[in-house]
């Protein structure tokens, strides 16, 4: 297997992060909120036809 002459992780890295990271407070920020949001779990009101569920029978 050749050598490998022409190195561009650096180029690969940078473009990475210009397309995908975000700032680090605004990161912070949504991992608050995420975090505050599933702390409690949602009042009887709040669930979806599809999230309540019956007593079983047995």
């Amino acid at each position: 297997m050749p050598q490998i002459t022409d190195d561009c992780s650096k180029e690969i890295r940078i473009e990475s992060r210009q397309k995908y990271a975000a700032p680090r407070k605004a990161v912070e920020e949504n991992l608050k909120k995420w975090d505050e949001s599933a702390s409690a779990p949602p009042a009887e009101d709040e669930m979806g036809a599809e999230e309540k569920f019956e007593e079983p029978l047995i």
